[in-house]
């Protein structure tokens, strides 16, 4: 059966005539109400099925999981929501809760290069491979710019003030605030602030457990009410499973004991393995300043990263 599911897939992908499109995403998870703003044009379409944002006019569907994120799309999760996408290298993006991201490239199909992402708002996390078609991904909030160079990241852009946070886990990100010259080195277990200037620190522990929580979407999410196509479940398990090749490869080149360590565990899903790279983050992490007013992780201890870093 999940042969005659995985043909059908692949038949499916072909006669959609995007099976070789480097750049093109596939929405694998997702956790409450999403939306796909598709196909944008100029012009006012339909007044039933479009709205308009900025300078353009796009079509809004609910996102169901096997749907495509194709070049100008504009994916948008609502509050309590979250979305996994992965290409089909492993490359993979986690959408934060009240997120909103697009993405451009320079060309089309095979041809496609320079691939841009802009955070409108909200927080992403992604795994980007040094190998695959977006190394080199430029990224873009309303007060910064950076360059990917194969790594683990997140960023965040806060809606009240502009402020942009990138927190590298694995890695190296570039990044410069708007209008300026100089990118400012980011590697693992950095995070840097973009404000009035780059400031560049420490990730904190209360970080890692904030970026993991944004990132992790529960494996009982997979609901049938969610999937576009009965061949959905098997594009899934196919795209997890690279997604899986793509972080194991990058974390041994960057961290071999903690490869040792996960391949011993034999863990298939891409969020599993993403939960033992934050703890081990969180363990190396210092403690952030304290707040005034009780909060739960104000008081982390040694092994508090059991309470948060769950395998999904």
């Amino acid at each position: 059966m999940r042969r005659v599911m995985f043909c059908a897939l692949m038949a499916g992908w072909s006669s959609l005539g995007i099976a070789s499109a480097s750049q093109v995403a596939t929405i694998t998870r997702l956790d409450g109400k999403v939306q796909v703003f598709t196909n944008p044009s100029k012009t006012l379409q339909d007044k039933k099925s479009t709205v308009k944002f900025e300078d353009a006019y796009y079509q809004l569907v609910d996102a169901k999981i096997g749907d495509k994120l194709e070049k100008g799309n504009i994916l948008r999760t609502f509050p309590d929501s979250k979305a996994l996408v992965i290409y089909d290298n492993g490359d993979q993006i986690n959408v934060g809760s009240g997120s909103s991201y697009k993405i451009e490239w320079d060309g089309a199909g095979e041809a496609g290069k320079s691939p841009k992402l802009e955070l409108k708002y909200g927080s992403i996390r992604a795994v980007i491979s040094k190998q695959g078609p977006r190394n080199g991904l430029r990224l873009k909030t309303r007060s910064a710019t950076m360059g990917v160079r194969g790594t683990d990241f997140s960023v965040s852009d806060n809606v009240a003030d502009g402020a942009t946070k990138l927190s590298v886990i694995r890695g190296e990100v570039l990044i410069k605030r708007i209008g300026e010259a100089k990118e400012t080195p980011v590697k693992n277990g950095k995070t840097a602030e973009v404000k009035a200037e780059v400031q560049v620190r420490p990730t904190t522990k209360e970080e890692t457990v904030v970026i993991h929580q944004n990132s992790v979407i529960p494996k009982q999410a997979l609901r049938e009410e969610v999937l576009a196509t009965p061949q959905a479940v098997a594009q899934v398990e196919v795209l997890e499973k690279k997604a899986v090749e793509t972080t194991l490869r990058d974390i041994k080149e960057h961290d071999p004991k903690l490869y040792a360590s996960i391949s011993e565990q034999k863990l298939n899903s891409v969020q599993a393995v993403e939960s033992q790279v934050m703890k081990q983050a969180f363990i190396a992490a210092p403690k952030g300043p304290s707040k005034p007013g009780a909060h739960e992780l104000d008081n982390l201890d040694e092994n508090a990263y059991e309470r948060y870093f769950k395998a999904q």
